[in-house]
């Protein structure tokens, strides 16, 4: 998987414009796991998010599941 990673991060370096160098470059940024494992977190919670409108019978149980793990998972007392 890594390598198959380190392929696509490399074809994309063509196309990062000069402004977004920076951040593509930096040690948290794109390019690693710090960066990717947060921006899905958050993904799951703005997806939670958006069931505060839905009808209860229609909120999907997985999502509310995963969403509750990770949260237990990255808490802190």
């Amino acid at each position: 998987m890594s390598r198959i990673y380190r392929v696509l991060v490399t074809s994309a370096d063509k196309f990062v414009p000069s402004k977004l160098r920076p951040l593509w470059e930096h040690e948290a940024g794109p390019k690693t796991i710090f960066f990717w494992a947060p921006a899905f977190k958050w993904g799951l919670v703005i997806a939670g998010l958006g069931d505060l409108n839905r009808p209860v019978e229609t909120l999907s149980i997985p999502q509310s599941a995963s969403l509750a793990a990770t949260g237990i998972i990255w808490s802190r007392r």
